[in-house]
């Protein structure tokens, strides 16, 4: 494993630390990388005032002019079409983005990549695309996050390890109280007001993983398994 290949598994292994994604960005200016470098830093450096109601600070706007500057450039669009999204060779009008703050959002056809902290994390796509795509996506960045486009309320999660559990992949399956209205399933009595709101319906199962790298290699059929779960939990009033 070369420097720069250990330096990004310390980011995958631990997606939520700042200071490994600060230490690949510099490593990245300094071997001829400088725009990968300069987008990583400045979405760790955006990110850092999501919450913030009222922001003056420059370094937030300057992170989001080089967020800006990298997107329009084409480089998100291009590392998303590495994974095998659109085509080939991938030309400045096959794709659109979007930002919010840190959260850099590009589509080429179907298939959006979210762009979060300066790297890749989150795809929303339909549930043939998922399949296809994340061994792929998840060995290359470190993906927290998919929303299933033709199935509504249906995500994967990626959860990194903590105290209770190791890796681990999540589908959840969540139905609204607005679909219940729409479809009739709840139909509030007009002399019964309702007291208190309609909690959604959520069904969800998961699979752990010793570690990343098992988690990589069995994505795939694993997450196959966990729709079988659900749709048996869930059974045929919402099919998936």
């Amino acid at each position: 494993m070369n420097e720069r290949s250990a330096l990004f598994a310390n980011v995958l292994e631990n997606p939520s630390d700042d200071t490994a994604r600060l230490v690949l960005a510099d490593w990245l200016d300094e071997h001829g990388e400088d725009v990968f470098g300069r987008f990583l830093r400045a979405g760790v450096t955006a990110s850092r005032f999501r919450d913030e109601a009222l922001i003056d600070d420059p370094d937030y706007y300057s992170a989001l002019g080089d967020l800006a500057a990298v997107t329009t450039s084409g480089w998100p669009a291009y590392w998303l079409s590495e994974l095998g999204v659109g085509p080939r060779p991938l030309n400045f009008g096959d794709w659109v983005w979007d930002n919010t703050a840190d959260r850099v959002t590009v589509r080429i056809g179907s298939v959006s990549g979210v762009f979060a902290r300066g790297l890749l994390s989150e795809l929303i796509a339909p549930l043939a695309d998922w399949y296809e795509l994340i061994p792929l996506a998840l060995a290359a960045w470190p993906l927290e996050r998919a929303e299933i486009t033709n199935a509504e309320g249906l995500v994967f999660s990626i959860e990194a390890p903590a105290i209770d559990h190791p890796w681990r992949l999540m589908a959840t399956f969540t139905v609204s109280p607005r679909r219940h209205r729409r479809r009739g399933a709840l139909q509030p009595n007009p002399e019964e007001p309702l007291r208190r709101p309609i909690a959604p319906m959520r069904w969800d199962c998961h699979h752990t993983f010793p570690n990343r790298t098992d988690l990589v290699q069995h994505v795939g059929p694993v997450s196959m398994e966990l729709m079988d779960q659900l749709r048996d939990a869930v059974g045929p009033e919402w099919p998936l």
